[in-house]
């Protein structure tokens, strides 16, 4: 499956890098806050602050035998958990922030399921979850689907496309530092929202599991670049062994300075 995802998802990256060289548009997009209501839906302040000393997660309690992934009472739903996935993830990132004394903007989620405009372009069931830097907002399909086979991509697991969508959260942190403000997406900033990803992994997981953590292992392995493929080729994410690293990272410490080895990211952009 790893050709399909990487072909899938190559258009729609290449489409994020355009709207991130056109100046970080504002394409003024609703959506629901992914955090407490308090925080100014504004960028980063501006300069580079990759290196600031954030905390790390609070595990999550290991004093139950199932250490697998489960949503809070009443929610039972996949937009259930997409929903969960995004506030929780944000929140805690935000909680880390204030405890650093570091300032925080809203991010913002739009689930949808069916064709819709968002950060200046048409998006579909096939084109992928992604952050748009110009309204901080992540979009979701809730039924996102491979454009060759028509297969749904939740059938990789809940806790995969938990952490698909704790990478997305990701890019709103990279925005928080300064690391990808007014810069082309690259492959290690990339890799650093795996890595991101995983920390929130640690604060919900708290120790390997097969079976969910092997779902978050198997789609970021499926998702990375083919072999060959340049590291400043547009879309570009990185080996398939790199982003299983990343995550493994980011997943096995809970702690975001892990994944600063990958910043401040001087690389050969990917545009």
């Amino acid at each position: 499956m790893r050709n399909r995802i990487w072909r899938r998802m190559q258009p729609m990256l290449g489409m994020v890098v355009l709207l991130t060289v056109l100046g970080l548009i504002h394409a003024g997009c609703g959506g629901k806050e992914a955090n407490t209501p308090q925080a100014d839906k504004k960028g980063a302040t501006g300069g580079q602050r990759a290196q600031v000393n954030l905390p790390p997660f609070p595990p999550a309690p290991r004093s139950t035998e199932d250490s697998r992934l489960r949503l809070p009472s009443g929610m039972s739903t996949y937009e259930d958990l997409l929903a969960w996935v995004l506030t929780d993830s944000a929140a805690k990132w935000q909680a880390i922030f204030a405890e650093a004394g570091e300032p925080y903007s809203t991010v913002y989620y739009n689930l949808y399921d069916r064709s819709i405009g968002g950060c200046e372009m048409r998006l579909d069931q096939t084109s992928g979850p992604l952050y748009c830097f110009g309204d901080n907002t992540i979009y979701f399909p809730t039924q996102w689907v491979d454009s060759d086979t028509g297969e749904l991509m939740e059938s990789y697991g809940d806790f995969a496309m938990a952490i698909v969508a704790a990478h997305e959260v990701g890019h709103h942190i990279q925005l928080q530092l300064g690391i990808i403000e007014g810069q082309y997406p690259t492959r290690k900033t990339e890799l650093q929202a795996d890595c991101f990803a995983g920390v929130w992994g640690y604060s919900v997981l708290g120790r390997v599991e097969p079976g969910d953590v092997g779902e978050a292992m198997e789609i970021s392995w499926d998702s990375g670049d083919l072999p060959g493929t340049p590291k400043n080729m547009p879309g570009a994410h990185g080996k398939p062994e790199e982003r299983v690293k990343w995550f493994r990272t980011g997943y096995d410490s809970g702690d975001a300075g892990e994944c600063f080895a990958l910043a401040p990211l001087p690389e050969e952009t990917t545009g």
